[in-house]
């Protein structure tokens, strides 16, 4: 049994405007080039641990350890946050509302950054 969804958009005028707004907003939180950063960290982390997802600590830290001679600490730093975002949002939906609202958040200081001092 399928559970009804609700409908907000009849009952207020220009709901459909601050879903845009909304939708806008969050695709503002992150930069394309961080986009694409993260993409290409996940893709790399992914080439490497295929056989062992969804991640688990232990994974991780053998991707960290393999790495290790070949990348500087920034550069695994930064793959850590694209790991730990991604898996975040494929294993763990049920924090994505929250989520969802933090990055409309980040957004906004995007757009807007003199109204967020």
């Amino acid at each position: 049994m399928q559970t009804p969804t609700l409908s907000l958009a009849a009952r207020y005028p220009g709901l459909e405007d601050l879903i845009e707004k909304a939708r806008a907003y969050i695709h503002a939180a992150k930069a394309p080039a961080t986009l694409r950063a993260y993409r290409t960290d996940f893709e790399d982390f992914t080439r490497l641990c295929e056989a062992h997802l969804p991640a688990t600590p232990t994974t991780v830290a053998l991707y960290i350890a393999d790495r290790a001679g070949s990348l500087r600490s920034a550069t695994i730093t930064r793959r850590l946050t694209s790991i730990a975002s991604e898996v975040s949002l494929r294993e763990h939906a049920v924090d994505v509302g929250l989520r969802l609202a933090r990055s409309a958040m980040h957004g906004l200081a995007h757009v807007y950054p003199i109204l967020c001092l």
